[in-house]
């Protein structure tokens, strides 16, 4: 089975091993690739997104999409496990809540001083966008009283569709897993 040419650009920033901005292709490269790339057929603009084992990733983008995939992964099989009674009684906890909150304030910042990027495929978007969400939680859950957080957790009706409560926490952390690794990291070691 054979499979696509890899898009020009790709291919040389593969070669080279950058990570940076696209280098200029020239004509004569361009126009071959035109020719024989299926994704510039396609969508020229998104040409180096959808062949992920091919792109080369920051050891720290890998490492975070790996770790926050699994994790996520598996805590989201351990909570459908045991049910919505755990989170219930976590929220109705006002002191366990503004401990999660100061972890949830600490991680997200943590995240966004050490990976803010916003380029570079979809990946390394994914991993800053979780950390924004994070921090965006954690300041959420600080700035809200324990009563008002119930009121709000009781009218979610968490307890009759916790599952889909969890559904894009577990969809997220597949495609960060998935995503961390398959993707080509410049020295997969860590």
């Amino acid at each position: 089975m054979s499979r696509a040419p890899l898009h020009a650009s790709a291919r040389l920033r593969v070669r080279a091993g950058q990570q940076g901005p696209r280098p200029a292709r020239p004509r004569e490269t361009a126009a071959a690739c035109r020719a024989n790339c299926i994704l510039c057929e396609w969508q020229p603009r998104y040409a180096g997104l959808f062949n992920i084992a091919e792109l080369p990733m920051s050891r720290l983008t890998v490492l975070l999409a790996r770790f926050i995939g699994l994790f996520t992964v598996l805590l989201v099989v351990g909570l459908l496990g045991r049910g919505s009674a755990t989170v219930e009684t976590a929220v109705a906890d006002g002191s366990v809540m503004l401990v999660y909150a100061i972890i949830s304030l600490a991680v997200g910042l943590a995240m966004i001083l050490g990976h803010n990027v916003w380029s570079g495929g979809a990946l390394p978007v994914v991993v800053t966008l979780v950390g924004w969400l994070i921090l965006a939680k954690g300041l959420m859950l600080l700035s809200i009283t324990p009563d008002a957080l119930k009121e709000l957790f009781g009218h979610m009706h968490y307890g009759q569709h916790y599952y889909l409560y969890l559904l894009p926490a577990f969809l997220i952390g597949l495609y960060l897993t998935w995503a961390g690794f398959t993707v080509a990291s410049p020295n997969t070691r860590f």
